[in-house]
């Protein structure tokens, strides 16, 4: 089935639960405009699959179930200043993806896609910001996300991109720091990060240019580094970081 060409309002009728048949059946489409929901209020849980969108824009958008997206092509995806419950990206080819500045989101969630420029910055209440495995990131930021004051989930960062050319991981705050996989030949930074429990599994940087430094946690008297098949990070982690930490395990 060819998918359908739709204009910006017959999308905007979508995530307001209007269009009561793709609630019933959702059905694949393209929309060639700009799709901008300010200052709106998307009802239900939705899934968008096979679907082209060239620019959709959140802003001051409350959600109050899941965004899914699953083998989409995104030109440019921006959700700014918003509130929602999770969004999830799989299987999809992104241009510019940026999630910032938002209220509050219980989940972002990004697997097995391509993706040009992530940004993943200020966002001060999350429960989980994860990019997992199978996915291609040319240049990617995750800064500034978690505010100790504000944010009273159990936070969680999961990073494990398999291929990636330059990502910065700064200035966050979660309970659990997780990262693994390193791509080859990739540059990561990560750097001015809190975190009473950090987790390296299966990080081999052998062939690429890994920076990780002021690292340290909340309390020291409930924080752990556990070092996970990522023997080379001897040499990179930082003895005054490491001390920082109660326990230190390598595995």
């Amino acid at each position: 089935m060819d998918s359908r060409l739709l204009n910006s309002k017959q999308v905007k009728d979508i995530f307001k639960g209007k269009d009561l048949e793709f609630r019933i059946v959702p059905y694949e489409f393209k929309v060639g405009a700009t799709v901008s929901l300010k200052d709106q209020h998307v009802p239900k849980p939705l899934t968008f699959e096979n679907c082209y969108f060239k620019e959709l824009i959140f802003d001051g958008t409350r959600a109050s179930a899941n965004l899914r997206f699953v083998n989409c092509r995104i030109d440019r995806f921006s959700l700014i200043n918003s509130q929602l419950h999770s969004v999830e990206f799989e299987h999809c080819r992104l241009g510019e993806l940026e999630v910032a500045g938002s209220q509050e989101f219980y989940e972002f969630r990004l697997n097995s896609s391509k993706c040009d420029s992530l940004k993943v910055t200020d966002n001060p209440i999350y429960k989980r910001i994860h990019i997992g495995c199978g996915s291609f990131i040319k240049k990617g930021v995750v800064a500034g996300n978690g505010s100790i004051g504000k944010n009273s989930f159990e936070s969680e960062i999961f990073f494990c991109p398999e291929c990636f050319n330059e990502m910065l991981i700064t200035d966050n705050c979660s309970e659990i720091l997780e990262v693994g996989t390193f791509g080859e030949y990739a540059n990561l930074r990560i750097e001015r990060n809190k975190a009473n429990m950090v987790v390296f599994s299966n990080c081999d940087p052998k062939y690429s240019v890994v920076s990780i430094e002021h690292i340290e946690p909340f309390k020291k008297e409930n924080s752990s580094i556990e070092v996970v098949n990522s023997e080379l990070l001897d040499s990179i982690l930082k003895p005054t970081d490491l001390s920082q930490y109660k326990e230190v395990k390598k595995i």
